[in-house]
């Protein structure tokens, strides 16, 4: 399977090229947006001289004109020049006139970066949060996640535990203060830090409390908290645990799936990989039937992926269209943003070879995040 699917993330890394290079798409620029050659920077003010219309940010990440956003861990100092023609926004998007800011004030700037060690010259300044850290007397408001200034919400699967204050995790998908998620094509392991005021709780029932003897191997879990200095574990302040899974899962790819299943679907990767395609679709068909039985997910998505490649390579759309569709709703349905992005490549690779150009780039795009 990993062979099969990683040719076919090649050709459509190439398709993609071609794709580009034959859509001459254009869009409308708003204040906010980032252009080709700019960069977005979010983090806290460190200093502020409004005469020389310059302001120090300790930058904890960024995002570039394709959207794509990664954690500056740990965070670095940025100059960010300000002249006449740089606007400054609010959170909420409305134009407002040059503050004083204040040292912890929480800001996004986006313009044209000099490069590494060189500042960067703001086109706009975003107050995401302006209240000093030198007098707020309480945390700053959280948004829909729960999340305050600085936090991110991390989601992950328990990997080890090995004191009541160190956990490690395997991270999937990130989500900073504002909204901006950041879905990872590979699990990223990250050490988790507990203390005496870090909150434990079910995910089936928020007013249970948890203790971390409750957590096991294999538990889904979703963290907030703050990234530490370089090599400091991630500050949990709330980490919500889902029910336990199955301990003794195979891991196939990015996907962890239940040894029965995980038989029919190696049996189905040879058929595959030799050409034996009628024999690779009873395989895959029955892995897919095993796993739904055994309320393997992870499993069936993966069975549900391969079938719509062996539906291809019949000649046979609409069910690979299908099967593609089914394997990537149940990903997401168990939050394993990685293998949907696997199998959204395969669809656009798929659209490609039914000359569908707008469906593959679109599949593409989102497999790209």
């Amino acid at each position: 399977m990993t062979r099969s699917i990683a040719a076919r993330y090649i050709k459509s890394t190439f398709s993609i090229c071609l794709v580009l290079l034959s859509c001459g798409l254009c869009f409308a620029q708003s204040s906010t947006t980032i252009a080709q050659s700019e960069l977005r920077l979010d983090g806290s003010v460190a200093g502020f001289d409004a005469a020389k219309g310059e302001i120090i940010l300790e930058a904890n990440s960024f995002t570039v004109a394709s959207g794509k956003s990664s954690v500056i861990n740990p965070a670095k100092s940025k100059t960010i020049f300000i002249n006449a023609q740089t606007q400054f926004m609010n959170a909420g998007g409305k134009s407002i006139t040059k503050p004083a800011l204040k040292n912890s004030a929480y800001i996004a700037v986006i313009g044209a970066d000099g490069g590494s060690g060189k500042a960067l010259t703001a086109r706009v300044v975003i107050l995401l949060d302006t209240t000093s850290a030198t007098t707020k007397a309480t945390p700053p408001p959280a948004n829909k996640n729960g999340l305050q200034a600085g936090e991110y919400l991390l989601n992950g699967q328990i990997k080890g535990v090995f004191s009541a204050e160190t956990i490690i995790a395997d991270i999937y998908k990130r989500t900073d203060a504002q909204g901006k998620m950041e879905e990872l094509r590979q699990p990223v392991e990250q050490k988790l830090h507990l203390d005496a005021n870090t909150k434990i709780i079910s995910a089936e029932d928020s007013n249970k409390a948890l203790t971390v003897g409750d957590i096991k191997l294999g538990q889904r879990v979703a963290v907030a908290g703050k990234y530490g200095g370089e090599d400091e574990p991630f500050s949990v302040r709330v980490m919500e645990v889902a029910k336990e899974e199955t301990q003794n899962m195979q891991k196939i790819g990015v996907v962890r799936v239940n040894p029965l299943t995980a038989t029919f679907l190696h049996q189905g990767e040879a058929a595959l990989n030799t050409g034996a395609y009628p024999e690779a679709l009873q395989y895959y068909t029955k892995a897919s039937q095993m796993a739904g039985s055994l309320g393997d997910t992870g499993g069936n998505a993966l069975a549900q992926s391969s079938l719509g490649l062996v539906y291809e390579h019949m000649n046979q759309p609409k069910q690979a269209l299908a099967a593609f569709t089914a394997s990537i709703n149940l990903s997401k349905s168990i939050n394993n943003y990685s293998a949907a992005a696997v199998t959204m490549t395969n669809l656009g690779a798929f659209y490609l070879g039914q000359k569908d150009a707008e469906n593959a780039l679109q599949s593409f795009d989102t497999a790209l995040g």
